[in-house]
């Protein structure tokens, strides 16, 4: 076993929003990119393209992410009730 163990994201209960949750936990995370860079006296302009292509690739990631994870849960469910 090695100190880093990939987690078994299938355990891991699905949020009641998936999509939202993760699009606002991004796009806070791409505001504190455009906040940084401004603070440090950067170019704003580019940050907020850089922000905005994060926001926009991650949040595609996350949401691909649980439609998989949800149409495995749906599978399961519908196999078990096959099964009964």
């Amino acid at each position: 076993m090695g100190l880093w163990r990939k987690a078994d994201s299938q355990s891991k209960p699905i949020p009641a929003h998936p999509y939202r949750d993760s699009a606002l936990v991004y796009g806070c995370f791409a505001l504190l990119v455009v906040v940084l860079s401004w603070a440090t006296g950067g170019d704003v302009t580019r940050a907020l393209v850089v922000a905005a292509g994060f926001w926009v690739v991650a949040t595609g990631w996350a949401s691909w992410q649980f439609r998989v994870r949800i149409k495995a849960r749906d599978a399961a469910a519908d196999k078990a009730d096959v099964s009964e």
